[in-house]
């Protein structure tokens, strides 16, 4: 069989004695006729340096932002420009109870889930918050929205923030969405409002006028 071209990435050496990446190519150029072994080899190098060393930094940062996100005591998922999801930390996660290969990718909600506002109305897609971001190009600040999800134990309350990510040409880049889970809180509010409602039917339901006493007088 006659000899092909390859290349291949090798570390070399300036004559400055620095190290650098090049990408080595050779290509046989064939004999007369129909002989097996080439004539000669041409090789050319190519610097890639700077382009490894931009690589590795790119590596470096994606790998500082995935730590940080996953560190981060909140929700986050990480959407590209055309509403996918790109990343999710465990908390994510837990909260939408979704495991991160099933999170990957995904850009539709399953039609099992059911999302609310305070007030019990369900969420428009054009309201979820990757939706208005997309849309507007806007950040949405502490949108409190309640999660009723396949498997979940009753309805979960979070509240939510997403904002922009732009790439230097200015294009939109990511959406970066994050929640916190605020049931316990969003209980705590309605059994306030219900004893506050109770209070008033009491008082309402009396004859007698509320008043106070001050004893230290």
């Amino acid at each position: 069989a006659s000899a092909s071209s390859f290349t291949a990435e090798t570390l070399c050496q300036r004559r400055g004695g620095a190290a650098f990446w090049s990408e080595l190519t050779l290509a046989p150029v064939p004999a007369p006729g129909d002989g097996a072994q080439p004539l000669y080899w041409v090789a050319e190098v190519r610097d890639i340096d700077q382009r490894r060393r931009a690589d590795a930094q790119q590596r470096s940062d994606d790998k500082r932002f995935h730590d940080l996100v996953e560190n981060i005591p909140a929700g986050v998922v990480v959407h590209g420009p055309g509403s996918e999801i790109l990343l999710a930390n465990q908390e994510a996660s837990r909260l939408l109870g979704l495991s991160l290969d099933q999170l990957a990718g995904r850009v539709a909600i399953d039609p099992r889930w059911h999302f609310q506002h305070e007030d019990g109305r369900p969420f428009a897609l054009n309201e979820y918050p990757v939706n208005r971001v997309l849309s507007t190009l806007e950040a949405v600040e502490n949108m409190v929205g309640g999660i009723h999800h396949p498997g979940g134990s009753g309805l979960m309350w979070v509240m939510c923030n997403a904002f922009p990510v732009f790439a230097p040409s200015g294009e939109l880049s990511n959406v970066i969405v994050s929640f916190t889970d605020v049931t316990d809180l969003k209980r705590a509010q309605l059994e306030l409002h219900d004893s506050e409602e109770r209070l008033r039917l009491v008082l309402r339901g009396s004859n007698d006028a509320p008043w106070d006493w001050d004893l230290v007088r």
